[in-house]
């Protein structure tokens, strides 16, 4: 059974709960058209929201393409698919199911009293979780493309490259994909960009759908431990001028401003997630604590049920007279903990909703929060 990466879980784990921080911050955006508005915007709320948005859903479906990849890996492929069934449709259904529903009704309440951005709500409402549909979608997929490139001369040549090799192919590669994608689009764009059957936007899906196969292919390669070695310091400088390039051609006016800067976003994120991948990594090195398991174990569950939380404690808040920035502490603090505390003291003791939120057993769970099993310089498995 392959060696299990804690820096790829505890990577995971920053993005779900930097999820939570993004979804907290939008109802105090500028624009004013996330489900929840505060009376009050708070300004700059834009650029760090756009900025975390930048990477976070990339770096995850890079992580859930090199995951899926081991998993399929190791048994076949209906064994495969059962596990992905468990761990991500499961979940996704049951949650919509309750969770979902609960929070669309409060916003159709509060949405013609208050006035908030957002006209309609669509039936198929799925907040927070539309990843999960588009995870489906490459979770099925992934078996068709492994046979498809089983006997590929490409990826035998890239099984033989450096690290150093892949790592400068990268923004490549992902320079390329996403002019592809943007050329396709602009063929129909009102199809292309508009969310079909309320659930997912197509270029988004091809955009997204190109990070899962990188992991996957990372994976297939072997190089995998790329993402945990340092970084050059022209990474560092990308980072940097990228992220101000994006910024001014955002705002610009000429012809295909938007289209640049949409391939720029997808170049910088690669880029950004070298670093995170890279640093996280430094972290975990440094030392995994009991504590730390916990909330990697736990940001599955917060995640899922976070967007509730959000939604009711901005709607009380959101006419309390008080400032913006101690009504963002509360809603962050409460979309957290309120969901953390639900996943130790309920489905961790819960057999049935250990299975139902998380696909795993309840004695999987506890097995993975043993702070033995997470000393520094162990290796875990995979599960």
């Amino acid at each position: 059974m392959p060696t299990r990466l804690r820096f790829i879980d505890a990577t995971r784990a920053l993005f779900l709960i930097q999820g939570v921080i993004y979804h907290s911050l939008l109802p105090f955006h500028e624009a004013k058209q996330w489900v929840v508005s505060n009376p009050e915007a708070v300004s700059g709320i834009s650029a760090l929201t756009d900025w975390m948005h930048s990477f976070r859903m990339h770096g995850f479906f890079l992580i859930s393409g090199l995951v899926s990849w081991r998993l399929l890996q190791q048994g076949d492929i209906s064994a495969f698919l059962l596990a992905r069934l468990r761990r991500v449709l499961i979940p996704l259904v049951v949650v919509l199911l309750t969770v979902s529903v609960l929070e669309r009704s409060l916003i159709v309440q509060h949405h013609s009293d208050w006035g908030w951005g957002v006209s309609t709500v669509s039936p198929l409402y799925t907040g927070a979780l539309w990843f999960l549909v588009c995870l489906m979608i490459f979770t099925f997929s992934l078996p068709v493309a492994r046979a498809v490139v089983a006997s590929s001369r490409m990826i035998r040549l890239v099984e033989l490259w450096s690290p150093a090799q892949v790592e400068r192919s990268l923004p490549i590669l992902f320079a390329a994909g996403s002019i592809a994608v943007v050329l396709l689009a602009r063929t129909a764009p009102d199809w292309w960009y508009a969310r079909q059957f309320g659930i997912i936007e197509p270029a988004g899906l091809l955009m997204y759908g190109g990070y899962f196969m990188a992991g996957a292919l990372l994976a297939r390669t072997g190089h995998t431990s790329l993402l945990a070695t340092k970084p050059g310091i022209l990474w560092w400088v990308a980072a940097t001028a990228g992220w101000v390039a994006i910024q001014a051609i955002s705002t610009a006016s000429f012809n295909g401003a938007w289209a640049l800067s949409t391939v720029l976003r997808n170049v910088y994120a690669i880029v950004a997630l070298r670093l995170i991948f890279w640093g996280v990594e430094q972290i975990v090195q440094a030392g995994y604590s009991r504590w730390d398991a916990l909330l990697v174990n736990a940001s599955y569950t917060v995640y899922l049920l976070h967007q509730v939380v959000v939604v009711a404690v901005a709607s009380m808040l959101a006419w309390m007279p008080w400032p913006p920035l101690v009504k963002i502490v509360i809603i962050i603090a409460s979309a957290f903990l309120l969901p953390f505390v639900f996943h130790q003291f309920v489905v961790q003791r819960s057999s049935r909703l250990s299975f139902l939120l998380n696909g795993t057993t309840l004695s999987r769970n506890r097995v993975a929060v043993k702070p033995l099993a997470w000393r520094v310089g162990r290796r875990a498995r995979w599960n």
